[in-house]
């Protein structure tokens, strides 16, 4: 995570059960539990989250076949964020009497916010930030959702933002743009599994930059806070 990288971060608590127990069968478990960035706009759910979700899990102990069987909230990508990261996913595989089996395991990964600035921006979290953070990620997750709806200089901006924090972790970018940006991928993923049409892309976005208006001087204010090189120029 970028030091200047401001969004909510993921806890884990995962127990994958076997959909069956036999004499003789253990169950699988985490050999290493993922970590992921649970998008800021959780907040606006009550700041808990959780996916449930089946795979196979092989003799080897990776993933595959991975289909989400509950997403609470339904409108943030997480189920799109947990099946994008099951490829990483690593387990201690099944065993039956000490082997090892491929067998199917449903499990839950459970998200919990905690927004957090990075001791590097010296500013503190106030209610204001949240709501800032919140704000900008909820509008480029939104923005990614409907990507094919925006105007073509919009889109051609968010897309260059993007490429910026994904393919440079320390890129020089102001605070609200990278929590702008990495939204505005998650949104582009969550699309792929569960595309939106024109009037609720228009319902939207309209909604999510009035947001941003409504809170104009929280965000003077909390941009005041930062370093200068954490500030939109």
């Amino acid at each position: 995570m970028s030091p200047l990288l401001l969004l909510a971060a993921l806890a884990v608590q995962s127990s994958p059960q076997e959909s069956g127990q036999t004499p003789g069968r253990v169950g699988a478990s985490w050999a290493q539990t993922p970590q992921l960035d649970a998008p800021a706009a959780l907040e606006f759910e009550g700041g808990e989250g959780h996916v449930k979700v089946t795979c196979v899990i092989t003799v080897s102990g990776a993933a595959r076949d991975c289909a989400v069987e509950e997403e609470v909230p339904e409108n943030l990508g997480l189920g799109a964020m947990v099946l994008g990261a099951s490829p990483d996913f690593r387990f201690h595989p099944p065993t039956q009497d000490g082997v090892a089996v491929q067998d199917t395991a449903t499990f839950t990964v459970r998200f919990k916010t905690e927004i957090e600035m990075q001791a590097q921006s010296g500013a503190h979290t106030s209610p204001e930030l949240q709501r800032v953070l919140t704000a900008f990620d909820r509008l480029g997750f939104i923005s990614g959702t409907c990507a094919s709806y925006l105007p073509e200089p919009q889109r051609t901006h968010l897309e260059a933002g993007l490429a910026l924090v994904t393919v440079d972790q320390g890129a020089p970018l102001p605070v609200f743009d990278q929590v702008l940006f990495r939204g505005y991928g998650r949104g582009k993923d969550s699309s792929e599994a569960d595309p939106r049409g024109e009037a609720y892309c228009s319902a939207s976005l309209n909604a999510a930059e009035a947001g941003l208006e409504a809170i104009a001087e929280d965000i003077a204010a909390a941009e005041a806070s930062l370093p200068p090189s954490a500030r939109r120029r």
